[in-house]
């Protein structure tokens, strides 16, 4: 028997009579079509969020999660090293890429600090923390077209994830005053053929 998930409200029940009479149970399946469904609505209506291009965090049938990391850290902890240390920490651990672009910033304590946390926590999905199979500079956070954070690496990262299988380094940033926060997934998405 396939999987059950949960339909509508807390409340639907076949005895409340909100529900209709309606089962609060439906296959997974069904749940999933409803879901696209609604997805494809709200973009036929003109309901895109803050984006304007439409956006799938859904895996396509035979992807796979193989990795997941996150890592938070003090704002004020990167920039005590930053003062203590300067240009040295700076280069040890960020790419020009990435110097250029927080070093450009009003705060660039705030920037560096979410890109420390991205390389941790893509470390971590990797499980090789920071280290002889993956270095600082081997990851690269920058931003795609919807200003949306991405991840490039060099040869040796680019190998790292060739030899786990996976396909993709997904990444998500975010920062406030006194915190930044990365999550960092590695997927497998299948070869489209045609």
């Amino acid at each position: 028997m396939p999987p059950q998930r949960r339909s509508g409200s807390a409340d639907a029940h076949p005895e409340n009579p909100r529900s209709h009479g309606k089962p609060n149970w439906v296959p997974a399946k069904t749940w999933l079509l409803r879901r696209q469904a609604t997805a494809d609505f709200r973009l036929a209506a003109g309901f895109r969020g803050s984006h304007s291009a439409r956006v799938n965090f859904l895996l396509p049938p035979g992807g796979v999660l193989l990795g997941l990391g996150t890592d938070v850290i003090e704002i004020a902890r990167v920039k005590g090293v930053y003062e203590r240390q300067g240009e040295r920490f700076l280069l040890r651990v960020f790419t020009a890429e990435e110097r250029a672009y927080c070093l450009g910033m009003k705060y660039p304590e705030k920037h560096l600090a979410a890109r420390f946390a991205a390389k941790e926590a893509i470390s971590k999905a990797f499980t090789t923390g920071i280290g002889a199979e993956l270095s600082w500079t081997s990851m690269s956070v920058y931003h795609g077209p919807r200003h949306e954070p991405l991840v490039r690496l060099d040869e040796k990262g680019a190998a790292l994830l060739r030899h786990v299988g996976g396909t993709a380094l997904l990444l998500s940033i975010a920062h406030c005053d006194t915190v930044a926060v990365a999550v960092a997934a590695i997927v497998q998405t299948p070869a489209l053929n045609g």
